[in-house]
C-alpha cells in the first residue's frame, strides 16, 4: 500500500517539479523559493522535499502539504 502511494508522489514530483531520477533520489528539479534546479527528496520515501541551496535558500515542504489529496 505505502510502495503505491510513495509511486504516485513521486511521479507527481516529477510532473510538477521536473526532477529525475538518480540513483535512489529524485534530484534537479525547480525549487519554488530559488527557482534554481536545486529540489531533491528520496524516491523510496519521498516525504520531504527540501532545496540543495541550504544557506542561500533552505526551502523545504513535505509532500503532504503539497499535496493533500
Amino acid at each position: 500500500m505505502f510502495e503505491d502511494i510513495n509511486t504516485k508522489i513521486a511521479d507527481l514530483i516529477i510532473k510538477e517539479f521536473g526532477c529525475r531520477q538518480h540513483g535512489d533520489y529524485l534530484q534537479h528539479g525547480k525549487c519554488p523559493g530559488c527557482g534554481k534546479k536545486s529540489l531533491w527528496t528520496w524516491v523510496e520515501k519521498p516525504g520531504m522535499l527540501q532545496c540543495d541551496h541550504k544557506d542561500r535558500c533552505s526551502w523545504s515542504m513535505t509532500t503532504k502539504e503539497l499535496f493533500p489529496e
